[in-house]
């Protein structure tokens, strides 16, 4: 119980080095907890990753401070108090710990080191199924592998319609059409797809539409927030984030690199920042763009591959 580690909590906090705040949504890699905001840690002894190797640490709750935004190359954003120090390396290779306001141009803030591998229990929402007496019952546990099912939520996230009423419609471009078959089997492990092709005079293309009704998976993908955010599920794993990451790219082949479109607005330039977030875990970096008409998302060149 947290209670009874108070005291030792106490004792160890007088030998850590005071550190400048960051905000309650900030994620932190926890070694028995995952990829998760520092707000769900605090009043915690904890054992978090420093870049090399997992570091005791502990989380607390410091009141009100003003606070400051470090925006990065790329559209990295940090926010924290003025006294927090970030590792930065000069042209020359030198290193030094900086507040946000002595940092210079010239210089670059450190990467921590990636992780290998992480896999924690999913936590998936609970699927509630209709009241008709035929209600499909299908929840996502059924798709398969993690990043089966990662890659399946990935598409449904970008080239998806959810319904709570009537359930999931998944698109596929005649472009994609090398990723039907696959698609049509992982979503064939839930139940029934109808499978729709639409060409038309206006449209000369081949559509492909998978129809699968189910009440019960659109509340679920609904309440993971699938076309809003990263959904939970990948943060607690490698897997099902890789394979989340492979669906959302999937079509966006291009002579510079992998570039991910999303609409205008606050909501999906916080889906796109957190995106970003998800491929620097895996040390993919990449930039964010904001347009008039659009969010977009590149994959930095030394890193296409």
């Amino acid at each position: 119980p947290v209670a009874d580690d108070r005291g030792a909590m106490r004792r160890e906090a007088m030998n850590y080095p005071i550190q400048g705040c960051l905000r309650g949504e900030t994620r932190m890699f926890e070694e028995t907890k995952g990829y998760v905001q520092i707000r769900s840690l605090v009043g915690r002894a904890i054992s978090v990753w420093d870049g090399e190797r997992f570091s005791r640490a502990a989380v607390v709750a410091s009141g009100k401070k003003q606070l400051i935004r470090l925006v990065l190359k790329g559209g990295h954003r940090i926010e924290c108090s003025p006294d927090h120090k970030f590792l930065v390396r000069n042209n020359n290779g030198g290193e030094a710990w900086k507040t946000a306001a002595e940092i210079r141009v010239q210089e670059r803030v450190v990467l921590a080191g990636g992780l290998r591998k992480w896999e924690f229990d999913l936590c998936l929402p609970p699927a509630r199924p209709g009241r008709s007496w035929n209600a499909t019952t299908a929840n996502l546990n059924e798709i398969g592998t993690r990043e089966e099912l990662g890659e399946w939520l990935g598409r449904v996230a970008s080239d998806g319609w959810i319904n709570e009423k009537k359930g999931v419609n998944l698109l596929i471009a005649e472009h994609e059409e090398i990723l039907l078959p696959k698609l049509l089997a992982l979503t064939q492990r839930l139940g029934h797809v109808t499978h729709q092709t639409r060409v038309t005079k206006h449209q000369p293309k081949r559509l492909h539409r998978l129809v699968f009704s189910c009440v019960g998976l659109g509340r679920q993908l609904k309440h993971m927030g699938i076309k809003e955010r990263v959904p939970d599920v990948a943060w607690r794993s490698r897997g099902v984030m890789c394979g989340y990451l492979r669906g959302l790219f999937d079509g966006t082949a291009h002579p510079d690199g992998p570039v991910l479109t999303f609409g205008r607005g606050n909501k999906h330039l916080g889906w796109a920042r957190e995106v970003q977030e998800a491929l620097l875990l895996l040390g993919i970096r990449s930039r964010v763009g904001v347009y008039n008409t659009r969010v977009n998302i590149r994959v930095m060149k030394k890193d296409v591959h």
